[in-house]
């Protein structure tokens, strides 16, 4: 009669595998592991450049049966001729307001606070 059962196997079978997991030096697995792992990226990496690189050959060798060179184009015999700087009539007075004193841009402007020469101008030519 056979005595055996599913969990009394699955025991054995288990106690087998962990005295066989202990003779191995997982070390050096790991290292296998690591030195796979970086070949197989530099391999990827070499695959993907020597594609491109076929890919760019192929391109160029096509590029001219494709698409034929074009005529080269004259060059435009019109000149474009700068039109000249619109200047903001406020920038011409403000301008001309610099070489006042602060005095006498506070007495223009009506102003008495005590403000730097380019807010007094601000504010006479906002006003």
């Amino acid at each position: 009669m056979n005595t055996q059962t599913i969990a009394g196997t699955a025991g054995r079978i288990a106690g087998r595998c962990y005295v066989a997991a202990r003779l191995i030096d997982w070390r050096e697995v790991g290292a296998i592991v690591w030195h796979g792992l970086i070949t197989l990226a530099v391999m990827t990496w070499h695959a993907g450049y020597e594609t491109g690189r076929a890919v760019h050959r192929a391109n160029d060798a096509l590029a001219p049966v494709v698409s034929p060179p074009k005529p080269p184009q004259s060059t435009p015999t019109t000149l474009l001729v700068a039109a000249p700087v619109a200047v903001h009539p406020l920038a011409e007075l403000a301008a001309e307001m610099e070489s006042l004193s602060c005095r006498q841009l506070r007495t223009i402007g009506g102003i008495r606070a005590k403000r730097s020469k380019r807010q007094l101008i601000a504010a006479i030519c906002a006003a």
